[in-house]
């Protein structure tokens, strides 16, 4: 367990090490790159994942029990237990632990005794909210009922802190497994589109199937990494405006490597992000036309920033 600066959650927390691609999300996986910096060859077809040690599971332990200590002096003040406000209250108080930053929960290597002990902690943790991203939601109906018997509607695990996601890349993904995510019950169900590789239309992926069942969340973010590619700005427009329409709160994580760029006919550039761009820095970094009106600068992921149409999307649900 550590503390994190991934925007859009508090805590990280691997219950092992290890993955494998499955997706073209996965091409230039960060994970896998940082794993083999240090020495841990866990990543692909063939390879033993690595379970993480004891004392990072009690780490969590001890988290939820300084978050409900927090959770019980605040609750006899100015409350009535079951109010709105009440409920608003308690879900400021809570952390978000994502679970699985270097590693998938549903992946097919991992055995199912871990997948146990990793839900009995999740319902021991009552107090935390567990974000479980998959790329393998297709597994994951099976793999629960192996966990922690069969889930149906009751099933006190997943409704009571479990934000299950899927990483959604381009529209097939989205075709195929947003369905798939919200047949499973969860507290919350989110996508992370990132890295977004294309265009997608999530009202015709069903990522809204009603007023009452529908995607809760959605984060949209560009690639890092040295072979990282571009995103055009009107992929994550369209994301945007699709949140906006169903009123989703949408987050945008990053531009990534790469800062894109409208062009005119005379050749100015105006880029998506002006607030960040070094002074000069577009003579100097590697360039890529996206098509014929917007072009891609590589400046960095720190230099390409967070901006979208001139501000900040940091949407949270609540």
């Amino acid at each position: 367990m550590a503390k994190t600066k991934i925007e859009w959650c508090d805590y990280t927390f691997n219950p092992w090490i290890g993955c494998q691609p499955v997706s073209p999300a996965c091409d230039n996986c960060y994970a896998e790159r940082m794993c083999k910096r240090f020495g841990k060859d866990c990543f692909g077809t063939g390879k033993d994942r690595i379970r993480t040690g004891d004392k990072n599971w009690e780490k969590m332990v001890s988290l939820n029990r300084r978050i409900a200590n927090r959770i019980y002096s605040h609750t006899a003040d100015g409350f009535i237990k079951n109010d709105e406000s009440y409920e608003q209250f308690l879900n400021t108080l809570r952390p978000k632990v994502f679970c699985g930053s270097l590693c998938d929960v549903f992946d097919n290597a991992v055995p199912d005794t871990w997948r146990k002990d990793l839900f009995r902690l999740i319902a021991e943790t009552s107090c935390l909210d567990w974000l479980i991203l998959t790329k393998r939601i297709g597994n994951a109906p099976a793999m629960i009922e192996r966990a922690i018997g069969k889930y149906d509607s009751e099933f006190y695990g997943l409704q009571n802190n479990v934000w299950l996601g899927i990483t959604v890349c381009n529209q097939q993904e989205a075709e195929r497994d947003i369905p798939k995510l919200l047949d499973i019950p969860a507290k919350k169900h989110f996508l992370s589109m990132e890295p977004l590789l294309g265009p997608v239309d999530l009202e015709k992926a069903r990522a809204w199937q009603s007023d009452v069942v529908g995607v809760d969340w959605v984060i949209v973010g560009g690639e890092s990494g040295p072979n990282a590619r571009p995103m055009h700005p009107d992929w994550v427009r369209r994301v945007r405006d699709d949140c906006e329409l169903f009123a989703t709160p949408f987050f945008f994580k990053q531009w990534g490597e790469w800062l894109p760029a409208k062009r005119d006919k005379y050749g100015n550039v105006e880029f998506c992000d002006q607030n960040t761009v070094p002074h000069n820095g577009f003579l100097k970094c590697r360039v890529t036309d996206l098509d014929a009106t917007f072009t891609a600068f590589r400046f960095g992921k720190k230099a390409s920033g967070r901006l979208l149409d001139g501000k900040t999307w940091d949407g949270v649900p609540e």
